[in-house]
């Protein structure tokens, strides 16, 4: 009996462990050439949305998955090359999208289209999406600031229900600029005047996370074409906040 049970239990690691080696997630986790990814998880299910690389196209990648192995790609409505063209747009295409769930269980996305911001909101993670200005126009257009190539936007939702947007880059690979602003309950409005909080070695794709009551803002330096690319970060005291940095 004693060898028979040793081989049943032999037997089932040796099933547990070709099930785990089938199901282990590859790296990267799909195909395609994606950039820029941001996530959202809703009802056990994850979307990622992500730019499409090489240097952008006329939609956004999004794909849905519940373990990380199977993907389903989805088309949404919006954005678009075509919805999101302002009279200041630039000939950039749709880049770096950053969604997040807000009030009322919507969901929210910040995206850069011809070097403008856009925000947009949606009940579903799929849409149908829609301009969170009705009067379609960005939220920051390529004119507003001269020196700043105004891409790569995240939002950023602190503990207390505060609503930061951060974006900003520079041109010709130098003199990145991070760009930050509060804003209102709307998601969409400006709650005072955009500041620029530029770090050292910023370049550009701002990211900011909370642990531990301190911020950290994440970005990019140097240049994305070589290997001078890497990952930065800088940290904010709690007294000062995520928009001052530190």
């Amino acid at each position: 009996m004693m060898k028979r049970v040793s081989v049943f239990f032999t037997f089932m690691l040796f099933c547990v462990a070709a099930l785990a080696q089938k199901q282990m997630i590859p790296n990267p986790i799909t195909g395609g050439y994606f950039a820029d990814p941001t996530i959202v998880k809703e009802k056990g299910h994850y979307f990622i949305y992500a730019t499409i690389d090489p240097w952008g196209a006329k939609e956004l990648a999004v794909l849905e998955t519940t373990d990380f192995v199977k993907f389903t790609r989805h088309h949404i409505n919006w954005p678009t090359k075509e919805a999101c063209t302002s009279p200041t747009s630039l000939d950039e295409m749709v880049w770096a999208p950053s969604v997040v769930k807000g009030k009322n269980n919507k969901f929210y996305m910040y995206v850069a289209v011809g070097g403008e911001i856009w925000g947009g909101v949606g009940n579903t993670p799929l849409g149908p999406w829609k301009n969170l200005k009705k009067d379609n126009t960005p939220m920051v257009k390529s004119t507003d600031y001269p020196n700043v190539h105004n891409i790569d936007p995240d939002c950023f939702i602190d503990s207390d229900g505060s609503i930061y947007l951060y974006w900003g880059s520079g041109y010709k690979w130098i003199n990145g600029h991070c760009m930050a602003v509060k804003l209102k309950d709307d998601m969409v409005s400006f709650d005072g005047a955009p500041m620029d909080i530029t770090t050292p070695h910023f370049f550009e794709g701002a990211h900011l996370v909370k642990r531990n009551k301190t911020y950290y803002l994440m970005f990019s330096e140097g240049k994305a074409i070589d290997a001078s690319y890497q990952v930065g970060y800088a940290k904010g005291k709690q007294s000062a906040g995520p928009v001052s940095g530190g």
